[in-house]
């Protein structure tokens, strides 16, 4: 684009010095000094700062350094990281030139370095080797489907009235979720055991329907995985709720009553249950706080519990 804007101005001024010096020439020779004057002034008026114009066109731009948004600092802990993962056995196999090092789920450089494209696109290629690996050795039975099974399954999908199914899908999911809007203990673990008689009729009808709809509620609805159980049932989630609200019920809450008499600081309790989590004991205080059994004064970044 310079280019161009250099080309246009330097022949508009080659022909703006043509004419220029054309009404010159007239000038002289009609011997007008003052015409000569006016004209050599229009002239310069009009080329210099076109001639300031194409010299910077002309000159070469330097480069300018911009600072980096931000910046990107790789650090290693050890001299020579490829020896030290080879040695805890946690470099790649199959890696080109077995540049990578895996930790957990994270995978990096062995040499500590960003990584490149061609590093990224292995990253993606492992991944999914990985991810289909531990399928195959998974003892879900919702990855080793056949092809039969699998058409059984939409076979019942989409011959089925969707109404009947989802509706008692929703109605043990919407009791579990009512359970859990409940503040009362007790009626937090009869909902909860609401929720588990329901499931089980459904269940029963889903086994009873034909083989495409057990296989399709096993997969929905007891084939269930994550990072940390690889197969388990969406009753087995609601029964460890009923277990833990138990446990809370007749275990974590008498003895909070039972420390309260002489009083405590709440950061204390937390000690004493190391299985429960801060939140559920947190939640247990505030609902004896609410029934007026305990009472809760600020004490410095904590509470003290005190029985009313």
């Amino acid at each position: 684009m310079k280019k161009v804007i250099r080309i246009i101005l330097i022949v508009f001024l080659a022909l703006w010095t043509m004419v220029n010096l054309l009404s010159i020439l007239r000038a002289f020779s009609g011997s007008d000094g003052l015409l000569v004057v006016v004209a050599l002034f229009v002239y310069l008026i009009v080329a210099v700062p076109i001639y300031r114009l194409i010299s910077r066109l002309n000159k070469k731009e330097e480069p300018v350094d911009i600072p980096p948004i931000f910046e990107v600092s790789v650090k290693t802990t050890y001299d020579n990281p490829y020896q030290q993962a080879l040695n805890d056995g946690r470099v790649l196999e199959g890696a080109p030139a077995d540049m990578y090092i895996i930790d957990g789920g994270n995978i990096s450089r062995a040499d500590g370095k960003l990584p490149t494209d061609e590093d990224v696109a292995y990253f993606i290629e492992y991944g999914m080797q990985r991810a289909m690996q531990e399928e195959q050795d998974s003892p879900n039975p919702l990855f080793h489907r056949s092809a039969q099974e699998e058409e059984l399954k939409y076979q019942f999908e989409d011959s089925s009235k969707p109404q009947t199914y989802i509706k008692m899908m929703s109605h043990f999911t919407n009791l579990r979720s009512l359970a859990h809007d409940k503040t009362d203990s007790n009626r937090k673990i009869e909902t909860l055991e609401q929720a588990l008689v329901a499931f089980g009729y459904a269940r029963q009808w889903h086994y009873n329907h034909s083989q495409g709809a057990m296989l399709y509620f096993q997969d929905n609805w007891e084939n269930l995985h994550n990072s940390r159980n690889p197969c388990f049932s969406w009753a087995d989630v609601v029964k460890h709720e009923m277990e833990e609200e138990i446990n809370l019920q007749h275990i974590v809450i008498p003895e909070i009553l039972e420390q309260s008499i002489g009083g405590f600081l709440q950061k204390d309790i937390y000690a004493m249950f190391p299985n429960e989590s801060k939140e559920s004991l947190r939640y247990v205080i505030n609902a004896l706080v609410q029934s007026d059994r305990v009472t809760k004064t600020k004490h410095g970044n904590t509470y003290f519990i005190k029985r009313t």
